[in-house]
């Protein structure tokens, strides 16, 4: 078998970079909010005027539509990866990236639609309204945006440092990108409370002046209601008021439009969630109907691992605690978890694209495969690890092992 007769999937490879890309998008998303939110520590009004360069690049018509649909390929890219995967077995850092995944759409898609309905009821909502709105009116709409924004945060990060871990040009960048990604959610969350502890204090302030002011005015209810002031409250009266003085062509009032925009993000939660089960009883369908076979891999200097077929050959050693090199987490992007094909060659599938693009920008010879990737179908196999266990990148040009250098 060479390199020349391995085959080429470019759609597969087109499909892995797709979910990269809008991976990064989302994560510029809840990064750009985050950073918008670490101002709260010094007042409301300097997030607000930060908010055009930050986090109001997403609230436009363009931003909100763009947004949508990067969410959407993002998703459907990621039920076709969790369905055509060998074995749903993985790390707990797999594990945390593929619950933290399902769990973006329930909590993004209000925070998306409820853009569009702010959108139509007012032209601009500020900062202060929306704070507002979350820490004295629906806290736990406030408590539900905080826990979005953690976890869209918690899950593009493990995915962005395990791509990087990958690239020897990225390398340096990782110490300094690691404290970041502790520091930029825990001071958005200062920030957060910040300005919620501003919003309630000017609150109070307002409240103990409005006390005061009727405390040295007994008959303050009778001149409101002489003077025409609705006397059921000022909060009642400027909502509807508010109301009244909307755009007189608007279609629907503000509380149809909250209404129809609750509906339609419980239509859509349903669906995404719908979508995710059947996703996974099509995979469980598919993996009944394949016909399994025991196949033995015989390390050098090693084990003998006895499975059945569908795990990759990295995933057989994980299960059975041997230890093995894999800096990207087997995705087949460093080429750490290499091996060599000892035996049982005729055993072993023939390379896909991204195996054959990773192997040959590490110029391996035919007989190498990435452990990752490589899924026997049957009998067995004698491999040797070309790399240790504990083996990182180096921070300069890397290096032949002496098994690399004797081939």
């Amino acid at each position: 078998m060479t390199i020349t007769a391995r085959k080429r999937r470019p759609f597969a490879v087109a499909l892995r970079n797709a979910r990269i890309v809008t991976g990064l998008i989302l994560l510029s998303f809840v990064t750009t909010h985050l950073l918008n939110l670490i101002l709260g520590l010094h007042s409301i009004a300097l997030i607000d005027q930060a908010r055009p360069f930050l986090s109001g690049l997403w609230t436009g018509p363009i931003g909100s539509v763009f947004l949508e649909v990067t969410l959407s390929i993002h998703f459907l890219l990621a039920m076709e990866a969790i369905y055509n995967r060998k074995t749903l077995r993985m790390s707990a850092n797999d594990m945390v990236q593929f619950l933290a995944g399902l769990a973006i759409i329930p909590l993004l898609v209000p925070h998306v639609i409820g853009i569009g309905a702010t959108r139509q009821i007012m032209s601009d909502a500020s900062y202060a309204v929306i704070l507002k709105f979350f820490w004295q009116q629906d806290p736990i709409a406030g408590l539900r945006q905080v826990l979005l924004l953690g976890i869209i945060w918690v899950h593009g990060c493990l995915g962005l440092f395990m791509w990087l871990r990958s690239k020897t040009w990225a390398i340096r960048t990782l110490p300094w990108l690691y404290p970041l990604a502790v520091a930029i959610p825990v001071l958005a969350l200062l920030g957060y409370v910040g300005a919620g502890r501003e919003l309630l204090i000017a609150a109070k302030i307002a409240k103990d002046a409005q006390a005061q002011v009727q405390m040295e005015s007994p008959t303050g209810t009778e001149k409101k209601a002489a003077s025409g002031v609705d006397p059921v409250g000022p909060d009642t009266a400027d909502a509807e008021a508010n109301e009244q003085h909307l755009d007189p062509v608007l279609p629907l009032t503000p509380t149809q439009i909250v209404a129809r925009s609750k509906l339609e993000t419980s239509w859509v939660i349903r669906g995404a969630i719908g979508l995710a089960v059947l996703v996974l009883l099509l995979r469980a369908v598919r993996v009944l109907r394949r016909r399994k076979a025991r196949i033995e891999v015989q390390y050098l200097n090693g084990p003998k691992l006895q499975s059945k077929t569908g795990p990759s050959l990295l995933d057989i050693a994980r299960l059975n605690d041997l230890p093995h090199a894999h800096i990207c987490n087997g995705r087949g992007r460093c080429g750490t978890c290499r091996v060599r094909v000892l035996e049982g060659a005729d055993n072993l599938p023939e390379p896909m694209q991204l195996e054959q693009d990773t192997l040959e920008r590490l110029g391996c010879g035919p007989d190498v495969r990435l452990a990752c990737q490589l899924h026997p179908i049957g009998g067995a196999v004698t491999v040797e690890r070309l790399l240790p266990a504990d083996y990182v990148l180096e921070r300069n040009s890397r290096k032949k092992t002496p098994q690399e250098a004797a081939q």
